[in-house]
This record gives structure tokens, sequence and C-alpha cells, in this order.
């Protein structure tokens, strides 16, 4: 594969810290030769109030609003360009089937799993050496992974473990084996590499490497300007690291309830 032809990573304006218009988008994306795009903004939590949400995801009042603002331009550019409608969300027990169900009334097609939030509150990407929240992020997901329901995960690597790195490698050895029994992907973050994160993760992708994990690479874009420039050395480093890549995702999943 020499060059990104699909994505279902990218974020819109309610999300509140992304920017631009979903036509420019779909333009930029046009212009820069792919043929499968996917918007995936970040999820309304349930029960959750505007105030909190504010800056980080949309709203349950406006999921309706997004899913047939996309359908719309999936309509529109029909022949030229298949567009998606997902969302990238966590997984909590407590809401997580209240969220499936209004995500699939809405129209929404597709969802991705971004465990940005483990149970305590506390995010996944602050530094941290304490094995229990390693534990528990890596539970979440696991868990998430087993409803059957999200497509991919997003930025598997986004727990910033750094403690003991053979309980790293154990913790990622599980979840990697259990995503590809479930035959759940998983994403290589181009937003992540572009912009100096601490993922892209090497130790968590020599795991997937040695697994024989599907990995999708994304975008994650925030912009349209986030379309251009980074395929390249994402594909470079995948290989490198020998990652086995694919642009094959099941986007039926939510749909079909399994």
């Amino acid at each position: 594969m020499e060059r990104l032809t699909a994505n279902y990573h990218a974020h819109t304006w309610r999300c509140g810290h992304a920017w631009g218009t979903e036509r420019e988008y779909v333009e930029t994306a046009l212009e820069n030769g792919f043929e499968v795009w996917g918007f995936s903004d970040h999820t309304p939590i349930p029960g959750m109030s505007p105030e909190r949400s504010a800056g980080m995801r949309m709203t349950m009042d406006q999921l309706e609003e997004y899913a047939g603002a996309v359908s719309k331009l999936a309509r529109e550019y029909a022949g030229s360009l298949r567009i998606h409608a997902g969302l990238e969300a966590e997984y909590h027990p407590d809401w997580f089937g209240e969220l499936a169900e209004s995500a699939r009334r809405a129209g929404v097609e597709y969802l991705i799993l971004g465990q940005h939030f483990v149970c305590d509150g506390a995010y996944s990407g602050a530094p941290t050496d304490d094995p229990e929240r390693l534990r528990d992020y890596c539970r979440l997901v696991t868990e998430g992974m087993e409803t059957g329901l999200f497509s991919f995960v997003a930025h598997p690597d986004l727990i910033n473990f750094t403690g003991d790195p053979e309980l790293f490698e154990e913790e990622a050895g599980r979840l990697c084996a259990r995503a590809r029994e479930l035959s759940v992907p998983l994403e290589f973050n181009l937003l992540g590499l572009a912009t100096g994160r601490h993922y892209p993760n090497p130790a968590f992708w020599r795991v997937a490497a040695r697994t024989g994990n599907d990995v999708v690479l994304s975008l994650d874009a925030h912009a349209a300007e986030h379309i251009t420039g980074r395929p390249v050395e994402g594909f470079r480093l995948a290989e490198e690291l020998g990652l086995r890549v694919t642009e094959s995702v099941d986007l039926t999943r939510l749909r079909r309830g399994v």
C-alpha cells in the first residue's frame, strides 16, 4: 500500500476543538485522492451536561443533526466519495448501551473506540506509573471490543504508562491478543505522529506486530489541513515496525448489533 485512500477518523466543529466545515474536509479529501471518508466526531455522553461537554464533545441534542449533516453530504457526493457518519466513543458500562441505541436511531453508521478516560475519570494520556490505571485502561478497551459494536480501536496506545516496561508489554499483549481474536483492527494514529505526542508508542506496536493484528492508519483530522502531508511517514514507520496495514474496516457492526 503506497497511499491512504480511506480514512474513518475525523472530527467536526461540534466537539469544540476541531475547525472548518464538513464540506472543507470532503473537498480536501477529494483533492488528495481519498475514495472513502468517515466522520467520527467525539461522542456525546448520556446525562452529561453541556457545561461538562464544552470543548471536548458534542451534546446529545446535537447527535441527530450531526448524523443528518453527514448523510446529506454522502448523498451529494455519491459517485465521487463514499462518506460515512460515525462516532469516536469511550466505553463505560453505565451508559454505553443507551449511547449505542441513540446513535442507531440518529442514523450513525459506525463507532470507533477511543478510550480517553478510565473509570476514575482520569485522562488516559496523562503520564502515570500506576499499574491499576494501566489495567483499568486495558480492561475497558477489551470490554468495549467485546461488545462487538466497534469497528476499530482508535489510538490503542493512548495510555501513557511510565512504569514497569514488562508490565506494559504484558497488558498490551493481552489487549492485542483479544483484538485479534475478535477481528478488531487497531489504529496507528497519524495525528499523534505528526504532532510529536507520546503515541504512536513503538513499545505497543512491537507487541501488535508480534501478535499479527490488523492495523488501520488514520488521520484523526481536526481540520482540513490535517488531511495532507502525513501518510508517507506513517507508512514508512509502520513498515519499519512490521505492522500488517489494512484499509478493510467493518462498518456494519453497530447496525448489526452483534
